[in-house]
């Protein structure tokens, strides 16, 4: 099994209201300043769960159509989240400061070119 396959199943049986582990090797466990960043997101990212929990419960349990717009709101933020959080634990490095802005569009064998910015 990888260590891919590995984080995957854990993920995969992990409560969503729990912490997301740092995967080991990710940019976040190798860079310590990282770390807070990172437990910043993770805690956002529960906090939307309280607040769906929140627009729920509210008004007795009856959901109205402004419930619904709320909710749909929340779940594309807390997946936002979610995938910035994957970001930092990703391997992905951004360019040094001091060379400059890059303009990222695909990897090269997909056709796509890195340009260095203005």
């Amino acid at each position: 099994m990888t260590a891919a396959d590995e984080q995957s199943e854990t993920t995969s049986r992990r409560n969503p209201r729990d912490p997301k582990p740092v995967p080991p090797g990710s940019a976040a466990a190798e860079h310590a300043e990282l770390v807070d960043v990172r437990l910043k997101l993770d805690t956002l990212r529960t906090q939307h769960l309280e607040v769906g929990g929140i627009v729920i419960s509210a008004g007795g349990g009856n959901l109205y159509q402004d419930d619904m717009l709320v909710m749909t709101m929340l779940q594309r933020s807390y997946g936002l989240v979610d995938a910035v959080i994957d970001l930092v634990d990703s391997r992905i490095v951004p360019p040094s400061t001091t060379r400059g802005p890059f303009l990222f569009t695909t990897p090269r064998r997909a056709g796509f070119t890195c340009q260095r910015g203005t």
